[in-house]
């Protein structure tokens, strides 16, 4: 049988409360109660320079050491719990192993979501293979979308995406070329002059790029110029990357001398 909740009102605005564990409501303890021993009080860091390890810090371990001989269970001024208004009966207190343990595969029951929201494990995993190749029908697919019409989020929609491109043509053309015959052609005779050897640091039987030394969005016309492309190994492409005026004189000059 359930135990009937016995009620009462607030000592200082009558509204209805659980008189077995409140004597406030919750607006009138924030408003008159919650943190009014603070004010005008030194925050009890002020002026402490940490190190690199704040919590194994000497200076820290002082605070604290001084703070639980005086019977408080913060270090601030007052010894006073926030909410309690009277130090806490945690000081000093050294759980066991076990007890540690038991804690921690408690927390381990729950997941932090992206928002900071705590969720069951066991119930994420369950909606997830719920869900798992799962077909939803025209009708639900239909409702999901219109849930999402008008949720753009502004601060990344449009120009300020980093994905924006000005002129989508550009990009698809790129595509278009690099499945073309002449774009293999041009990349096979790049590897066969430079011996299929990256030109950068020499390594040979890797995976190889061909890299235009001056870049297509620079002169689309010197696109399958044989002269402007130079074998390079994937880490050493990626590092021209955005770059390629800082090495176009280098890989100019290794060509004329090759």
């Amino acid at each position: 049988m359930a135990r009937k909740a016995k009620y009462g009102k607030c000592t200082d605005c009558g509204t209805p409360v659980n008189r077995g564990s409140q004597q406030l409501c919750r607006g009138c303890f924030f408003k008159n109660h919650a943190g009014k021993h603070l004010i005008g009080a030194t925050p009890w860091n002020k002026g402490v320079i940490l190190g690199r390890f704040p919590k194994q810090s000497s200076r820290m371990k002082e605070i604290w050491a001084k703070a639980k001989a005086e019977g408080k269970s913060f270090p601030s001024n007052t010894g006073t719990h926030p909410l309690l208004g009277k130090p806490s009966k945690q000081i000093g207190r050294t759980r066991t192993l076990e007890a540690r343990l038991k804690m921690s595969e408690a927390r381990k029951r729950f997941l932090q979501t992206e928002t900071g929201k705590m969720v069951h494990a066991a119930n994420t995993q369950k909606a997830i293979q719920a869900n798992m190749g799962a077909i939803f029908s025209p009708e639900r697919c239909e409702k999901i979308r219109q849930s999402k019409v008008g949720k753009r989020r502004p601060d990344i929609a449009g120009e300020k995406n980093w994905n924006w491109r000005e002129d989508r043509n550009a990009v698809l053309e790129k595509h278009r070329v690099r499945g073309s015959l002449e774009w293999k052609q041009w990349r096979a005779a790049v590897f066969a002059r430079d011996d299929f050897t990256c030109k950068e640091c020499g390594v040979r039987g890797v995976y190889i790029e061909p890299h235009h030394i001056i870049p297509v969005r620079s002169d689309w016309n010197k696109l399958f110029e044989l002269n402007n492309g130079i074998t390079l190994c994937r880490p050493c492409h990626k590092r021209t990357m955005w770059k390629e005026d800082e090495f176009a004189g280098k890989y100019t000059a290794l060509l004329t001398t090759a």
